[in-house]
């Protein structure tokens, strides 16, 4: 694998408890240089209702933190306000809007990926109901993404209308403009072999990678079954040619920030 083609990055997960300017100042110190922004509603770093009413101070708070660091954007996370369930006309219209400000801020950092987090479990319809609703919402966003001139990839989540292997085909059917993350921790919590997951790598245009386990969303690297070793085979067959981030999530558990330098060191080890 070409060391010129392929960027290592750290999410923003891994300091998702504190500050966008002291998790940057955290990614920078470990040496990466690329990272993936948050703005998942109720959660990190920045809200999309912010970035949807102010656009131009969350893009010079961001840009000042990145100065700073000397980071540059991998990707966006994004999570807007609305559920991709509510298919009323008034969510509809106030999801339309979060997803053109995040888009278009995405396009500005400089990133041409923007990605979705499918939403949490729906108990009041059923799972084919759940994934027709949800499905009609991505296509919205999938197209008002692509308008603003970068592509949207899905995260096949667990505990989603889009967790299997499956749900992923049938989606991409549905909406043909979507791309998908590879991220194998959310298969692998669910009892599946990283090495089973071959057609979600065929169609990732990104990469998120932590150690996982059967029920574990994430463990201490190289204490879960991951396969990290197929994963950079497989990504070297495909000439996969964007960025690898490092997505641990702070932890009480376990080190997260010494779990993301042993998988930094791996990955490097792989692409040199």
């Amino acid at each position: 694998m070409p060391e010129a083609k392929v960027k290592l990055a750290c999410s923003g997960t891994l300091g998702y408890r504190n500050t966008l300017e002291e998790t940057l100042q955290l990614i920078a110190g470990m040496g990466f240089g690329y990272v993936d922004l948050l703005f998942i509603v109720g959660w990190a770093h920045i809200e999309p209702a912010m970035v949807e009413s102010h656009p131009g101070l969350v893009y010079d708070r961001i840009s000042r933190a990145l100065e700073a660091t000397g980071l540059l954007t991998a990707t966006t996370s994004t999570a807007v306000d609305v559920p991709p369930i509510d298919r009323s006309s008034g969510g509809i219209l106030r999801r339309a809007s979060q997803t053109r400000a995040l888009a278009g801020l995405t396009k500005r950092l400089g990133a041409g990926i923007m990605v979705i987090q499918p939403g949490g479990p729906v108990s009041s319809l059923s799972p084919d109901e759940a994934f027709e609703a949800c499905s009609a919402t991505l296509a919205e966003q999938a197209a008002i993404i692509r308008e603003s001139g970068i592509i949207p990839a899905l995260e096949l989540h667990c505990n989603s209308p889009f967790e299997s292997v499956e749900s992923g085909k049938r989606l991409l059917n549905r909406v043909p403009g979507m791309g998908l993350v590879f991220d194998p921790s959310h298969q692998v919590y669910s009892g599946m072999k990283t090495n089973e997951l071959s057609w979600v790598m065929d169609n990732a245009l990104h990469v998120h990678l932590r150690d996982a386990a059967p029920g574990k969303m994430q463990e201490e690297f190289g204490k879960g079954t991951v396969d990290f070793a197929w994963v950079m085979s497989a990504l070297k067959e495909r000439c996969y040619s964007g960025y690898i981030t490092a997505e641990y999530l702070e932890s009480p558990d376990f080190d997260a920030v010494a779990s993301t330098l042993r998988l930094r060191k791996f990955l490097a080890s792989r692409i040199s």
